[in-house]
């Protein structure tokens, strides 16, 4: 699939601020640079383990679609307009890669890395194909996507996902249902949740923006969603139980972008999974020091929420003993 293409090695973020757990926005501008050259502008970001990424992607969808692929609600205009946005944003970021072909009065985004082939000069007013379109967009791409909208009396609600990569929960459960009871069992998250119309709106409004969400496990699994496929083994797929005496721990990270669409009253999130290896971490005096100072500021109910009760005694032993 990649021969003959040049692709930069993955981007690498430690977002721990000042050694301190907090549940916060932490909006940057997409500007904002964290070291990763032009990348760190990227809204999909294409690197070389784009095939692993993919490949996890065509699982999910050989065992079932509607399980990690969802729409409720979602409004013709706001998907054709976020599919455009899609299509001109690759092609933008990735000439190298993506490019736009005519064939009579039909176009085709050309993806070099699948050699895929995307018609995207379907019926704008005929949702079912624009729904099709968000899927084959989305299964050129290394991130997950989920679309926000916003009716004429500001209530809003998650109205699409495409989520290969949950981690420990379940695009069903969050599917048709608003900002607040989505973000619910988030511990900490009281205070974001009473400001969500403002932030909603922010998010529409400004930005482009970017944002990082960061958490422990056990494996590089990419898929966590909470039921594990058909014949799997429920423990193993959890990916949280710690052994000290053969220590294998990632950073789950994630970056998320936001892009906000006045005119639709909807917000586009992508969400891109990277994993950093804690034992290389460990090395690095100062990243080892915020990491021990974010896992002990955790309080309980975060801890729970992360499935860390039972290791973080284990982790933070193994995290001093250097």
């Amino acid at each position: 699939m990649l021969k003959d293409l040049t692709l930069l090695q993955p981007a690498r973020y430690f977002p721990i601020d000042k050694g301190k757990y907090a549940i916060k926005p932490g909006l940057f501008s997409l500007n904002s640079a964290f070291g990763n050259g032009r990348l760190d502008g990227c809204t999909f970001q294409v690197d070389t383990q784009i095939e692993e990424y993919l490949a996890e992607k065509q699982k999910c969808r050989i065992e079932q679609l509607d399980k990690y692929f969802l729409t409720r609600n979602l409004a013709p205009d706001t998907a054709s307009v976020i599919n455009s946005f899609i299509v001109d944003t690759l092609l933008s970021d990735h000439p190298d890669l993506f490019a736009l072909q005519h064939d009579n009065d039909s176009r085709f985004l050309h993806c070099r890395i699948t050699g895929d082939d995307i018609h995207t000069s379907d019926n704008k007013t005929h949702l079912n194909k624009q729904i099709t379109l968000l899927d084959h967009l989305a299964m050129q791409i290394q991130e997950d996507m989920a679309i926000v909208q916003l009716d004429q009396h500001n209530n809003n609600t998650l109205s699409a996902l495409h989520l290969c990569f949950p981690n420990y929960w379940s695009g069903q459960e969050k599917i048709g249902r608003d900002f607040i009871a989505v973000h619910k069992p988030v511990p900490g998250i009281e205070r974001i949740n009473q400001r969500a119309t403002e932030l909603l709106h922010a998010m529409i409004n400004k930005g482009p923006f970017v944002r990082f969400a960061w958490g422990l496990t056990t494996d590089k699994r990419l898929n966590h969603h909470p039921s594990p496929p058909p014949g799997v083994d429920a423990l193993d797929w959890q990916g949280r139980a710690f052994n000290a005496h053969n220590p294998e721990l990632y950073m789950r990270i994630e970056r998320q972008t936001i892009h906000g669409f006045p005119k639709q009253k909807a917000v586009l999130f992508t969400i891109r999974t990277y994993f950093q290896d804690v034992v290389v971490i460990k090395q690095n005096q100062e990243k080892r020091q915020h990491l021990i100072g974010a896992i002990s500021s955790m309080p309980e109910s975060s801890l729970a929420y992360k499935g860390l009760v039972q290791s973080r005694p284990e982790i933070l032993n193994w995290l001093n003993d250097h």
